[in-house]
């Protein structure tokens, strides 16, 4: 499986639960948790991005 691949799955995973999450936290807790969310999808980017890179300079890709 791609890092691309792995991270549009996890991307829609985390989607899902955000609903979930949305209809089960209180008001108050929500927006902590979209951030959160956000920051990990944007983590999950970022390491893919440098797996990548790394597997292009060693000729793997």
């Amino acid at each position: 499986m791609s890092c691309f691949n792995y991270t549009g799955q996890k991307q829609a995973y985390l989607s899902k639960d955000l609903k979930n999450a949305s209809s089960t936290l209180p008001s108050s807790r929500r927006e902590d948790y979209v951030k959160k969310a956000n920051e990990l999808v944007d983590n999950m980017d970022e390491v893919c991005a440098l797996i990548c890179i790394r597997c292009r300079r060693m000729m793997m890709c």
